[in-house]
């Protein structure tokens, strides 16, 4: 009898290996395709059940440096706060997350810079008819939650590319490290200007890098 029938063990065992898949993508964005930093004062993230998770993660390690406020949302109605210096990432792995589509259409109809980061569905139709950045995520992963590599790393190099997340690289070593123990507490900020579990630690990135096309780094409900 299965005792793993969704391939969780496997999909875990492999997360390094789409971390690193996620930040080639997103490091092939074109540069004129990125949002330019000096338009936002806030970041908010659209996401719910385990895409969400993504967002979660973003504000708990990119708090201490980025140089604006980042807000986690997770409901149907688009803050008022929400406007044309709001750059909001709409994270959803199956594209078809009603709650998600509902918060990107209004932060998009309040003035905000939409980044779409998912897999396809409405959400990335929702980009192509607007003209939004989307970031593709590979298809055929069962959940939401075992997609986490390729829903974070998006965010992380996106913001890096843009200058406003120089420690994006010691996130990277954060995130290889929790996927292969799973079962340890959360690391923080803290703990990466510290470079704890950071393999790429030495890799700093230079003015010259910012917003590089050739920028490249290494390694709930199901529809969420």
């Amino acid at each position: 009898m299965a005792v793993d029938s969704l391939g969780f063990g496997d999909a875990l065992a492999t997360m390094p290996e789409q971390l690193a898949a996620a930040h080639e993508v997103a490091g092939k964005v074109p540069a004129p395709a990125l949002p330019d930093a000096g338009a936002f004062d806030r970041i908010v993230t659209l996401g719910m059940g385990g895409s969400g998770i993504a967002g979660n993660f973003l504000q708990a390690v990119g708090t201490a440096t980025l140089p604006v406020p980042v807000t986690v949302l997770k409901h149907y109605r688009t803050p008022a706060f929400v406007g044309p210096r709001t750059l909001a990432f709409a994270v959803s792995y199956s594209g078809d997350t009603e709650e998600t589509l509902e918060m990107a259409r209004g932060a998009h109809a309040a003035g905000a810079t939409v980044v779409a980061i998912t897999a396809g569905g409405a959400l990335a139709q929702f980009a192509r008819e607007q003209g939004a950045l989307h970031v593709p995520c590979p298809e055929g992963i069962p959940v939401p939650r075992l997609a986490l590599g390729a829903l974070v790393a998006p965010l992380f190099v996106i913001l890096f590319r843009m200058g406003m997340l120089p420690e994006a690289h010691a996130a990277k070593g954060t995130l290889a490290w929790h996927a292969a123990h799973p079962a340890e507490p959360p690391m923080m900020s803290h703990d990466l200007s510290r470079g704890i579990n950071s393999p790429s630690r030495s890799s700093s990135a230079s003015a010259s890098s910012v917003r590089d096309p050739s920028f490249r780094t290494c390694p709930s409900r199901v529809s969420a």
